[in-house]
């Protein structure tokens, strides 16, 4: 797939991992084997597309990404696995498009966007279905390894494409967040100026956030696909250039070890 490209190209020796949901036995396994890797891994990526719906948890999120993730990040020794993994300061966490809401969903930035009662959520587009388009955002902070290779207040243009992109957040959280430096980009329209204009931010989402990171920056969460941006895709979007996290995150690895 594209994002294991891009992280091949980089540097990186991807292994994707793969979970069956035809039974609970399998699922297991699946999960074992992910927890298992989980030690020997420097970087964790959730992709964008669409998640498998598991869905025999009663009384789950209504949809299947959301399912899959409750599954998932419930099992218990992946819980260890995860906390581990977090602990080691060589590791990166990425989550593009559908494999934000994934992060979200996982113990990864637990205590970093807000508490049980008010935390960063994403939900269903107002317009009630899938939204593929380039949009424009401006990087509001470069506090991460992921932005070794940006600048703060640089313009890309990149795509998004999602059911479920509108970012939802309370207001005091997002004056903390942003005074920490956690919020990644916002959209903006052609002054670049934060919109709320769904023709230039089409998830509707509040305060225009398009992404954000942890506090220690190594855990990064994107609407946009960055990875779908280089020599050969996107050429003929006006504005479009590549977003350079996975050279960064091989330095940053580098750096580390």
């Amino acid at each position: 797939d594209i994002l294991a490209a891009r992280f091949a190209a980089a540097g990186f020796e991807p292994i994707r991992m793969l979970f069956s949901c035809r039974s609970q036995q399998a699922f297991s396994q699946a999960c074992e084997e992910f927890a298992h890797l989980l030690d020997e891994t420097q970087v964790l990526a959730f992709p964008g597309g669409s998640y498998p719906d598991y869905g025999s948890i009663p009384a789950a999120a209504a949809d299947p990404a959301a399912r899959f993730a409750e599954a998932v990040f419930s099992q218990p020794h992946l819980s260890d696995a995860l906390y581990r993994f977090r602990e080691r300061s060589e590791t990166l966490t990425l989550g593009l498009g559908e494999g934000f809401r994934m992060l979200l969903a996982s113990p990864l930035l637990k205590g970093d966007i807000g508490d049980e009662d008010e935390r960063l959520s994403l939900a269903e587009n107002p317009c009630g279905h899938l939204v593929s388009k380039p949009v424009r955002v401006r990087i509001m902070s470069v506090n991460s390894p992921w932005m070794r290779f940006c600048e703060s207040g640089e313009i890309y243009t990149l795509p998004v494409a999602s059911k479920a992109g509108r970012c939802l957040i309370p207001g005091e959280l997002v004056l903390d967040m942003g005074g920490r430096g956690q919020i990644a980009g916002q959209y903006v329209d052609e002054d670049h100026n934060p919109t709320m204009d769904t023709a230039r931010n089409p998830f509707a989402s509040e305060y225009a956030v398009e992404g954000i990171f942890s506090r220690d920056g190594r855990v990064m969460g994107r609407m946009t696909h960055p990875d779908r941006v280089d020599d050969s895709l996107c050429i003929n979007v006006p504005g479009a250039k590549e977003l350079r996290i996975f050279d960064a995150a091989m330095e940053y690895y580098k750096i580390k070890v």
